[in-house]
């Protein structure tokens, strides 16, 4: 449900409404209801419709915007009486015939009423969260887990040289997972919702408490002395409270510097709704289950993967420009290994393992021997453990209408243990690509010493270069469909096949995309685990490197400037005149071609056509793609930046 509140000042032009509807559109909800002074007494209301107004522009835009929207008037008395004319001025519109009722009048302070109205909306049913065993990680003996872990590496190096490294895994994660149970206090808990401010630190909650153990003495037994208590006690926590807050907010900003956790934990603590996601429409059912839930949403991420390629050939592949050198044999480093568990984050969620990265760092001396180990065998057999492949996703929204699936996006919690193993061979794979200047210089995404700002000042440079000559640029912005989702794993690894990557590294990234599968998990429900068939695993190390090097030779043979932010790209071209236009299409259509041999796939109805000119007759004409006109916008958003004609 959203509210608004709207003013039209006498005497205003059509702008206002124009400007209202611009904000209407982009309201994502069900239910709307939009009241205030409109100022348009010349309208005539029957069954909540206009059935007649003034012929004026003003009037017509208000009657288009009544009607394009659905909305319905539910005020029927004049709510302004002057001398002898009354008109209705303050009107109440919801898009739902029964979801206003008991329209009222009251008398105001001003000479307009004051209108009230009951709102009928769903009530949102709070989601219980399961049940779930946590760890009192600062409470940890780190050091006497660290101890008999050591004492037990020698056990399990001798048993992994018998063992493949799937089995070697679990032998170390049963230990690991019993060591911690021994040594870090834990127990089985329901996690309730926070209701304190992030400011109320312990000793405030105990004092608010005893403030209310107080009040309930009072009302026992009510005296001189227990009120006095009472009283004593408000004015104290009232006190502390108030330094409480002032010290929360004047470090705040410090705080969010070092951590954007911060940020959100403010934000979170100002939510009134708890609910997380709510309830879950599909094929005209509502699904509160939070294990339903779980199991529509990984249907529907399921569903968006790409079938495998049914034919055992693959695209040929252009050469590239000069040849690659082989790659340097990967050699692991037990001191490396350390450096980086000592540099993981304990605040990050645990992954499917189980393992949090606070016990990770806390032991990185004696882990690091046991993940020496596991990587060193990982590597040579080009063998993965099953559950390195095994991902968590936790379903965000995106945007739009939050109880529809397909407006969220997943977000997978990987094993860090895996992570690292991918840290290490990404390392060793970007060396051997830089070293080779094998990244096209257009693309600005993953990449160190490159981000959103260098990209954007340098689009935005040859932008303003050719409008202070006088130029027109045509602009054209392209959204790939599910980019990260659809990328073949056939094709990836074809393209990775002429990269001169070592054998052992080769073979292990072949099986890093073998069976790997997904469970989706929502307030502690998991669903059942499903295949990930295609595209690169968001959230991991080497995701964004893969689809790096998959989408890298999109720029070959397009003669127009383009420009990419991973799968964010924008194409554009100064045109003088016709020839430019068709130059630019010819660019279009080789982009397109390109996604249809790699298994891509552009969504047409997202992507934009810009003119940017100062001219005042333009060169006019319309691009297309697969002869599907592109949608030609005054104003558009790029990395996060409007861009207006």
């Amino acid at each position: 449900l959203a509210v608004g509140s709207y003013y039209r000042p006498p005497g205003s032009n059509n702008e206002s409404l124009m400007y209202l509807s611009d904000i209407l559109s982009s309201i994502a909800s069900d239910y709307l209801v939009l009241g205030g002074d409109f100022n348009l007494p010349d309208v005539t209301w029957r069954d909540g419709q206009v059935s007649d107004c003034n012929s004026s522009v003003l009037y017509s835009t208000f009657s288009h915007l009544v009607s394009s929207f659905g909305l319905i008037q539910h005020v029927t008395e004049p709510t302004r009486a002057v001398s002898k004319r009354s008109s209705t001025l303050d009107l109440l519109f919801c898009n739902s015939q029964t979801a206003i009722s008991s329209v009222t009048h009251l008398p105001g302070i001003s000479d307009h009423d004051i209108v009230t109205a009951r709102v009928k909306c769903k009530r949102v049913m709070a989601v219980r969260p399961c049940p779930r065993k946590v760890h009192f990680y600062n409470q940890g003996n780190y050091a006497d887990l660290a101890d008999e872990l050591f004492d037990f590496f020698a056990e399990f190096e001798m048993g992994s040289y018998e063992m493949d490294v799937d089995n070697s895994w679990k032998l170390f994660r049963f230990k690991l997972i019993a060591l911690m149970d021994t040594y870090i206090p834990n127990k089985v808990i329901r996690p309730k919702k926070r209701s304190h401010k992030p400011w109320i630190d312990k000793n405030l909650r105990r004092l608010l408490h005893k403030k209310q153990r107080a009040y309930l003495t009072h009302r026992r037994t009510p005296n001189a002395a227990s009120l006095a208590r009472l009283r004593n006690l408000g004015k104290l926590f009232k006190v502390k409270l108030k330094i409480a807050k002032r010290i929360y907010h004047s470090t705040l900003s410090d705080r969010l510097k070092r951590s954007p956790k911060e940020f959100w934990k403010l934000v979170k603590s100002n939510k009134k709704d708890q609910v997380g996601i709510p309830p879950i429409d599909v094929s005209g059912q509502t699904l509160h289950d939070g294990q339903e839930k779980a199991t529509c949403f990984s249907k529907y991420f399921q569903s968006v993967f790409s079938p495998f390629p049914g034919s055992n050939d693959c695209p040929a592949m252009a050469p590239t420009a000069t040849p690659l050198h082989d790659m340097k044999e990967l050699v692991l480093n037990s001191d490396g290994l350390v450096k980086l568990l000592q540099s993981l984050n304990p605040n990050k969620s645990t992954g499917p393992d189980g393992i949090p990265n606070r016990v990770l760092r806390e032991c990185s001396g004696v882990i690091a021997m046991f993940l020496y180990v596991l990587f060193t065998k990982s590597l040579s057999d080009c063998t993965l453990p099953s559950a390195w492949k095994e991902a968590y996703v936790v379903p965000v929204h995106k945007n739009g209408h939050r109880n529809k699936v397909e407006n969220y996006r997943p977000i997978s919690l990987l094993s860090t243990s895996s992570k690292l193993m991918e840290h290490v061979i990404y390392t060793s794979i970007v060396q051997h690509l830089n070293a080779n200047n094998f990244f096209t210089p257009f693309q600005h995404g993953f990449r160190p010493g490159l981000s959103c700002t260098t990209q954007m000042v340098e689009f935005f440079h040859e932008l303003a270069h050719a409008y202070d000559k006088g130029l027109q640029t045509d602009c054209i912005f392209l959204d790939f469909r599910k980019a990260f989702d659809l990328v073949p794993h056939k094709f990836i690894l074809h393209k990775l096949s002429a990269l001169k990557i070592s054998p052992n590294v080769s073979g292990w990234l072949v099986d890093y995309l073998r069976s790997r599968t997904q469970a989706v998990v929502i307030n502690g429900n998991l669903s059942d685990s499903t295949p990930f068939t295609s595209g690169v695993p968001q959230g991991s190390v080497l995701g964004p490197l893969l689809f790096l090097i998959f989408i890298n030779d999109i720029v070959e043979n397009v003669s127009s400037s383009i420009r990419l932010y991973a799968d964010d790209c924008v194409m554009y071209r100064a045109v003088r005149d016709s020839d430019g236009c068709a130059a630019l299409q010819e660019d279009i259509d080789r982009i397109a071609s390109w996604c249809f041999t790699w298994g891509m796939e552009l969504n047409v109805a997202k992507c934009h056509f810009v003119r940017f000119t100062k001219k005042q007759k333009p060169v006019i004409t319309t691009y297309n793609i697969n002869s599907i006109e592109i949608n030609l916008s005054l104003k558009v958003k790029y990395l996060g930046v409007y861009f207006s004609h």
